[in-house]
């Protein structure tokens, strides 16, 4: 269509919009022409849909207030993301496999790795585990300013090939995952918190909005 439009001297959307449609069939036929006609002055007959696009990924980062040097410490930080992360996909129904993990250093150099698991997932814990060994690969034991977690590759089914045992400890932890999210829907999102929070410094679940609400006072520990 290209070339057949600089054949006829029209090199610009503003040439074409000049151009009248009794021209355009003419040399395009009429659906083509019809169709330049439209598209070079904005017209669209398509009905506007008000359906949210689904996300290609769900994640969070987080700059911290002072710089981490330990693993323990930084995956605290991993744990607090995977909460707020988690949540976020099961709130829109989503499940995903792909698991990134993200860092800057102290000087702001990134670094990232992602991994496949084996079955898709909206659960804390196990998006906590995927991230630990992808955190390990890519941590050189540099001070740590920035932690990012995200969950990509994301679908509306958690169909997998499970055997019996990862059965059981899927169903386990979506018992737990729902019974938190009652929870914090109800009372707050730090009603309920995991017991390695309970005198950590660091935000229980941060990243996104969560991240700079005021968290009430400790009411209960897992």
């Amino acid at each position: 269509t290209s070339a057949e439009l600089k054949s006829l001297g029209i090199m610009t959307i503003g040439q074409l919009a000049e151009t009248s449609l009794d021209f355009l069939i003419r040399h395009f036929k009429r659906s083509r022409g019809f169709m330049l006609y439209q598209y070079a002055r904005g017209m669209d007959s398509s009905a506007v849909s008000n359906r949210p696009l689904q996300a290609k990924s769900v994640g969070n980062s987080t700059t911290l207030p002072k710089d981490v040097s330990t693993r323990a410490e930084a995956l605290l930080v991993i744990l607090s993301l995977c909460e707020t992360v988690s949540k976020r996909l099961r709130e829109k129904s989503l499940h995903g496999n792909l698991i990134s993990v993200s860092i800057k250093n102290f000087a702001f150099q990134y670094s990232s790795s992602q991994r496949k698991i084996c079955m898709m997932t909206n659960q804390t814990q196990m998006i906590y585990e995927a991230c630990i060994p992808i955190f390990d690969s890519i941590w050189n034991g540099e001070s740590i300013r920035q932690l990012g977690i995200s969950v990509s590759n994301l679908c509306c089914s958690n169909i997998s090939q499970l055997s019996f045992f990862d059965m059981e400890r899927v169903n386990e932890f979506s018992k737990i995952d729902r019974t938190i999210d009652e929870i914090r829907i109800k009372h707050g999102s730090s009603s309920i918190l995991r017991g390695s929070f309970a005198q950590s410094s660091h935000a229980p679940m941060c990243g996104g909005p969560q991240q700079d609400a005021n968290l009430p006072l400790l009411k209960n520990n897992l």
